[in-house]
């Protein structure tokens, strides 16, 4: 099991969590940029990970089918000596489609701006 939280100023909240299967919404306070970090619950540092996201959204969620994807890439990515919390990629994120916006009409702003960023 896994929690999420964002950074203390964040544009962002997550205001659903659903753990089987794993999905997380969030919704847009405003726009910027914010970072969101999952730790597995029990365990605060090991395996923890860190995701920057642009929002340009107001609704937007972490796909179901592709959460253990990013749970694996950078949780591999962590190391188990350092105190580095490994961070996920604009192309990783675009490449695998992690983040799935809610609503139609964002998908191809969400997919510009991912892009923008590779």
């Amino acid at each position: 099991m896994w929690s999420c939280r964002v950074s203390s100023k964040s544009v962002l909240a997550c205001v659903n969590c659903h753990y089987s299967p794993m999905e997380f919404h969030f919704l847009a306070k405003s726009k910027g940029e914010s970072t969101i970090f999952f730790e597995p619950m029990g365990n605060y540092a090991a395996g923890a990970f860190s995701v920057s996201v642009k929002v340009c959204r107001e609704n937007f969620r972490l796909h179901e089918s592709k959460v253990q994807i990013l749970i694996s890439v950078c949780a591999a990515g962590a190391g188990s000596t350092s105190a580095f919390v490994p961070h996920a990629s604009p192309r990783m994120l675009l490449e695998h489609e992690i983040f799935q916006a809610l609503s139609t009409s964002e998908s191809h702003q969400v997919e510009r701006e991912l892009l923008e960023r590779v």
